[in-house]
């Protein structure tokens, strides 16, 4: 049985060090969508690709680590809020619109 080769597998072999770029490039056509180089460094920081390290300024992704690394899809849409916040933002907004409703009881009285 025959195995498709993926074209990074034509490019690069295991030893190889890979830029953001390259590693970008690399997780995208395992994901089969477009990588930005940054999501490879958020990708480092949470454990994923491990054996990540600097050089100068840059760091250098090793291949091994790289070439099984899949991504979905990012969620859409607002962040979800923690349930504390949520709860003290609805108990601001009834606040003033309990202080609007008797401010508009005040002044139809005064009438």
């Amino acid at each position: 049985m025959l195995a498709i080769m993926k074209a990074h597998e034509k490019k690069y072999k295991d030893g190889d060090e890979l830029s953001a770029s390259q590693a970008a490039e690399v997780i995208g056509e395992n994901s089969g969508r477009v990588v930005d180089p940054v999501n490879v460094a958020r990708l480092v920081k949470q454990g994923r690709i491990p054996g990540a390290r600097k050089v100068g300024r840059f760091y250098v992704y090793p291949y091994e680590s790289v070439r099984n690394v899949v991504v979905g899809e990012l969620p859409t849409g607002p962040k979800p809020k923690p349930e504390d916040q949520l709860a003290e933002r609805s108990l601001y907004i009834r606040e003033y619109k309990r202080r609007k409703a008797v401010e508009k009881k005040r002044k139809g009285q005064g009438s």
